[in-house]
């Protein structure tokens, strides 16, 4: 429960810190490279929770994998390579359990560390960004004032922070715990798969481009906005930080955002609601497992071709 309350806060926090960085227009010159190593973090983040997705190995994790290892499998030329990649095959099983345990534990995390060791470095380098002050007034060389010393003053204030989200957590996490799901059953056709609450967009986003034009909204249109976000520091040459005196990129920040959370909230409004199994469809649903016969019978993509 811990892990599932912290990994939920770490995307909210995560998504807070981007605004404020954003609104305060903190990427501006000469605080680029802080802005572009943030938006690797972002997506190692993401990486975080889609590679952690998996582990619980209940019907989400199962089903939400197999949806996403097949919007990658939708990229042309190398789509179907990438897949099985991933899975470790045609379909996902204990290879790809394996896989996402070793990228979440074992590749991912050096990433971070060294990242954030670094964000914080060009921080501490360059400076906080002073409030609302134009790029081209902002103090240089000798008169810019000291940074605050990081001990005591800021670790101090980062200790009572924490301090107080691990209470939280630990209250959450006793209170609710985590949300686990029955064991993953890849024969379960009925079952309808959400993910998480901040992959739900891209999930309702994939209805509007079904079929062959999957990759466009399952990959393209993601990848354009995080481009996009690469690009910021280096396309808004406007020397303004206040977010009223930059209203075009302000206005594409609202846009996005308002378009994400119509498609989050789209998504859990039309969930359906799924009928239990009768006794005679259970009978089967055992006899299918029990006789493995995914192994040779594919069913929402899963599984071999030796059977029809």
């Amino acid at each position: 429960g811990l892990h599932h309350w912290a990994a939920t806060g770490m995307m909210v926090a995560v998504g807070l810190h981007m605004l404020q960085v954003f609104f305060w227009g903190a990427y501006k010159k000469p605080r680029q490279i802080i802005w572009v190593i943030g938006i690797l973090l972002l997506v190692l983040t993401f990486g975080f929770a889609f590679t952690g997705y998996l582990l619980p190995w209940d019907q989400k994790a199962f089903w939400a994998t197999v949806v996403g290892t097949n919007i990658a499998g939708s990229i042309p030329l190398v789509g179907e390579w990438m897949r099985d990649l991933l899975r470790g095959g045609t379909s996902v099983g204990a290879l790809t359990l394996t896989r996402f345990f070793a990228i979440h534990i074992y590749l991912l995390p050096p990433l971070m560390a060294g990242l954030v060791g670094f964000h914080i470095f060009q921080v501490r380098k360059r400076g906080i960004t002073p409030s609302w002050v134009r790029v081209c007034e902002e103090p240089v060389g000798h008169d810019i004032k000291p940074a605050q010393r990081f001990w005591p003053d800021q670790a101090f204030r980062d200790l009572v922070v924490s301090l107080i989200a691990l209470v939280i957590l630990l209250v959450v996490a006793v209170k609710v715990g985590a949300p686990i799901e029955p064991m993953a059953n890849p024969s379960d056709t009925a079952y309808v798969p959400r993910p998480e609450w901040y992959y739900l967009w891209l999930f309702e986003l994939l209805k509007y481009f079904p079929g062959q034009w999957e990759f466009v909204g399952g990959v393209l249109l993601p990848t354009v906005g995080i481009v996009g976000l690469f690009l910021l520091p280096f396309l808004d040459r406007n020397p303004e930080r206040r977010p009223r005196k930059r209203p075009f990129v302000s206005f594409a920040c609202f846009g996005t955002l308002s378009a994400m959370t119509f498609l989050g909230i789209n998504a859990i409004a039309t969930t359906a609601h799924v009928k239990p199994l009768s006794p005679l469809a259970m009978q089967g649903e055992k006899i299918f497992l029990d006789q493995r016969c995914q192994s040779c019978h594919g069913i929402n993509g899963g599984g071999g071709n030796a059977g029809p």
